[in-house]
């Protein structure tokens, strides 16, 4: 019965760990997201590509998504 709580017990501090994490990640790269809106909104061509250089690589998915 012991044995069953402990894997019960991993699992679900496991599954915080990552919800908790995503939720970082995604505050990352929003916040990247909101900069390049905010900066180059006006400027689509050759300063949003110098400023998409300077995106990390993990967060270039959430760029895709920006209504220029």
């Amino acid at each position: 019965m012991k044995k069953l709580l402990v894997i019960i017990g991993i699992i679900i501090l496991t599954f915080l760990i990552l919800v908790w994490r995503k939720d970082e990640q995604w505050k990352k790269c929003n916040s990247a997201r909101a900069l390049l809106v905010e900066k180059y909104k006006d400027s689509r061509s050759f300063y949003a590509s110098q400023y998409m250089n300077a995106i990390p690589e993990d967060c270039k998915h959430w760029l895709l998504k920006i209504p220029f």
